[in-house]
């Protein structure tokens, strides 16, 4: 009697260490998610700047329609990053 009792603690911490494990393999790939959504959204953003500055000639001036539209990629950008960096420190907050 013993020992199936001994077997069944072992294999209940064994379960545990897997659930643990699970868990925090889930909250890595929640993290990496994250990381891949504000690595598109920064890259996003540097286009936008890059866009910006295309837009300023210093001959011809501004090209306002250019300007604008790469001023909202700007916008949407930060906006992503913002949302990307509340989601990741409400999973680190978690734990």
């Amino acid at each position: 009697m013993k020992r199936s009792s001994c077997y069944l603690k072992k294999e209940q911490k064994n379960i545990g260490q897997c659930l643990r494990k699970s868990v925090l393999c889930v909250h890595q790939q929640k993290q990496w998610a994250f990381i891949k959504i504000f690595e598109k959204a920064y890259l996003s953003y540097v286009a936008g700047c890059e866009e910006m500055i295309q837009s300023i000639d210093l001959e011809s001036g501004v090209d306002e329609d250019l300007f604008n539209t790469s001023e909202a990629k700007q916008d949407q950008a930060t906006d992503q990053l913002t949302a990307a960096i509340q989601k990741m420190t409400n999973l680190l907050l978690k734990k």
